[in-house]
């Protein structure tokens, strides 16, 4: 499987043909479930249904992030501007798929804005825009990751 985005052409009306198969299908309070589970009390869901894929199906849709393609500019181009880019990309490129932004506050008490996905295994996974790191959402906690706020 291909995903045709970021510097090689595709065609939109074909674009089925370039996204995963999807796994399975979470409804609106599957999750809301996922993040209350997760401590993550305030977010925006804005869709009823989602589909799910695997973790290296995310792994090769980043191979052809926009975002990636960017420079980090501080207060210009920097953390959430990274993660707008990208989701707005995978809202695209992977329509229906659930995808969305999550920020944090860090160990230090600064905050961060990422990238999340759940996956096929209902699995809450971070994504770090500028590097296309995936790790999960117990990673992200031994990290210092403090979810603030969530938009699926």
């Amino acid at each position: 499987m291909k995903f045709m985005s970021g510097l090689i052409p595709w065609n939109r009306m074909t674009v089925t043909a370039y996204n995963p198969k999807p796994y399975k299908v979470l409804g609106y309070f599957d999750v809301e479930n996922i993040l209350l589970y997760r401590g993550m009390k305030n977010y925006q869901i804005t869709d009823i249904v989602y589909n799910t894929m695997s973790k290296s199906d995310m792994q090769e849709f980043l191979e052809f992030s926009f975002a990636k393609q960017r420079t980090y500019i501080k207060e210009k181009f920097d953390c959430d501007d990274f993660s707008a880019v990208l989701r707005g990309q995978a809202k695209y490129v992977l329509s229906g798929f659930i995808f969305g932004e999550v920020h944090v506050f860090l160990k230090d008490g600064t905050k961060h804005a990422l990238n999340c996905f759940i996956d096929r295994n209902n699995d809450f996974y971070y994504i770090e825009p500028q590097t296309n790191e995936i790790f999960s959402f117990y990673a992200g906690k031994r990290k210092g990751y403090k979810p603030y706020f969530v938009l699926i």
